[in-house]
């Protein structure tokens, strides 16, 4: 396990994964190397594919660093299904399991393609890995690829063969269950929901020979004779009472049973005859009768079921969404008293002035109390940031807004460190990152569309839907711009050699105008350069600042301001 302990120590520290980092590497590789998209080689194809072909690249090399991958990005490849299957898996927020898997990533990539190709690497020191975190498997270490294998250890010890618990299950429909002592002793195999058939064929076995938590729901029963259980199946839903025998059909037994002695001449004579029309309707009968009792059953039963299927309706929690746009407050929500509306509102009138903030908190007596409403006065002043929207929801506080990467994951964390234990952390949709995705998408289908023959006029307008998002004070092209700098390259080389190109650089109107102008220039200068590194000749492009002097949008807003924050493309003949 050599290979893979300086990440599981980097993750247990950075993140806070404790014990569990060794479980959360494990299932990582497992969906890694997962062959429902292709193994590790369809992995990195993902990237590829999501336009982040050289950051993926240079985790197989061994000629450069790797370059890092960015939470937005991850999330942006996989989806957030994967995210919130871990966050629930490891008791995490959703945020920093993104971002633990986002750190994760490059790592395990390099880490599995030691000799700088792509190989199958579930081989020696992987394989053993694997198989010691398999070993002895909980929820937690639940599979997440579709090839997880989960060994129970206690097969041994248990009739039952094999046993997944609904929690892993949720992380891998596919997950693969071996038992590891099928062959010692009787093996049973419990009938899931879907294959619970009531027949007059069906033996029914004494519930000694199954887990009580395994049961067959009444409702659940099909009609069909043929169904039958194959030996070391998957057991039941766990959720219902074991009140009744399980009914498992003939086939379902580990080991073949001794043949059945010939019946007396007499019988053999009958049945050679066939069954008389009387036999047929005592064994319809009979057959009802088995589905009556299924569908009843005792009385204790039909009432434990009841009793679950009654769903208690959810109740309200309290609820405060605030909205800052340059000082301009607007609040929204719902508390349990007027004593609680109050704090609330007294709290925002000397932070930003009773004049700055408006909205309504609704009043609902089901109401809990705040939890967060003790750390609200000590929270507000952090709440400054002009364009951030802040979401305090029962136990769940989550930032976002008209903000950069950097500035929410610096807000969050400093509301982490406030709040501590006892709430979940995350982000709201993001809205700089949303307008990012969206301009990067509808330049490259316009890229992709300049037709043969095109002129700098149809160049630049495509190239000026590009949103590149700076962090603040920065002139470094983001990491989620990279993709398209190729993409603008042979766009750039494609149109006539005589075509000059200016970048604009552009700020909104805080701070100093002299600085801003400076950091405009830089921008451009680095978007330049980045060209240049992928081909485009120097002397075809020109960089220029220009600060906040050409503002496309007012400066009031958040949304404004990010408007004016910009790179433009011009022709120069």
């Amino acid at each position: 396990m050599a290979l893979f302990d300086s990440l599981i120590g980097e993750l247990e520290q950075r993140f806070g994964l404790g014990e569990s980092a060794g479980a959360f590497v494990a299932d990582t590789i497992r969906y890694i190397v997962a062959t429902d998209h292709g193994g590790l080689r369809g992995f990195i194809d993902l990237f590829k594919e999501a336009g982040l072909g050289h950051i993926a690249a240079s985790w197989v090399t061994k000629e450069r660093e790797s370059l890092p991958l960015t939470g937005a990005q991850l999330e942006g490849v996989l989806g957030s299904g994967l995210i919130e299957r871990l966050a629930s898996r490891f008791s995490l927020p959703d945020s920093t399991a993104r971002d633990a898997l986002a750190y994760a990533v490059p790592k395990l990539v390099n880490l599995l393609t030691p000799a700088g190709d792509i190989q199958d690497p579930m081989e020696g020191e992987v394989a053993s890995f694997l198989e010691r975190s398999a070993a002895g498997v909980t929820p937690v270490a639940a599979a997440v690829g579709p090839a997880a294998v989960v060994k129970p250890t206690t097969a041994a010890a248990s009739p039952v063969t094999a046993a997944v618990s609904s929690a892993a299950a949720a992380l891998s429909a596919a997950a693969v269950v071996k038992p590891a002592t099928a062959a010692a002793s009787p093996a049973v195999a419990a009938v899931s929901p879907a294959a619970a058939a009531v027949s007059p064929a069906v033996v029914v076995k004494p519930a000694a020979t199954v887990s009580p938590a395994a049961v067959v729901k009444p409702a659940a029963a099909a009609a069909s004779p043929a169904v039958a259980v194959k030996p070391a199946a998957a057991v039941a839903s766990p959720a219902a009472a074991a009140t009744r025998p399980a009914v498992v059909a003939p086939v379902a037994a580990a080991t073949p049973a001794a043949p059945a002695a010939p019946p007396p001449p007499s019988t053999q004579a009958r049945e050679s005859r066939g069954m008389p029309v009387w036999g047929w309707l005592a064994a319809l009968a009979w057959a009802g009768l088995l589905g009556y009792w299924a569908w009843h059953g005792p009385e204790q039963a039909q009432d434990a079921l009841a009793v679950a299927a009654v769903q208690p309706q959810a109740l309200p929690v309290p609820r405060l969404a605030l909205s800052n746009d340059d000082g301009k407050v607007q609040y929204a929500g719902v508390v349990a008293d007027e004593k609680s509306r109050t704090t609330i509102l007294d709290g925002l009138s000397s932070v930003f002035g009773a004049a700055n903030c408006s909205g309504e908190l609704e009043l609902d007596p089901r109401v809990g109390p705040a939890s967060w409403l003790a750390g609200l006065g000590a929270l507000l002043p952090r709440f400054r940031l002009s364009g951030a929207d802040l979401l305090l929801e029962g136990n769940d506080i989550k930032v976002g807004g008209w903000l950069s990467d950097t500035e929410r994951s610096k807000l969050l964390d400093a509301i982490k460190l406030q709040f501590g234990s006892g709430f979940s952390f995350g982000f709201l949709g993001d809205k700089t990152g949303e307008a990012v995705k969206t301009g990067a998408d509808r330049t490259r289908a316009a890229l992709a569309a300049l037709r043969a023959g095109y002129g700098g006029a149809d160049l630049v307008k495509a190239l000026n839907l590009w949103v590149i998002n700076f962090s603040t004070d920065s002139a470094e092209v983001p990491l989620d711009s990279l993709p398209l700098v190729t993409a603008a390259a042979q766009a750039i080389l494609g149109a006539p050699p005589t075509l000059v190109i200016e970048i604009a650089g552009h700020t909104d109107n805080s701070g100093d105008p002299a600085r801003n102008r400076a950091l405009s220039e830089a921008r451009a200068v680095s978007v330049r350069e980045a060209l240049v590194v992928v081909g485009v000749p120097a002397g075809r492009l020109k960089a220029r600042g220009y600060g906040s002097d050409i503002p496309v949008a007012s400066n009031e807003t958040p949304a404004g301001r990010f408007r004016n924050r910009r790179i433009e493309f011009k022709t120069q003949q």
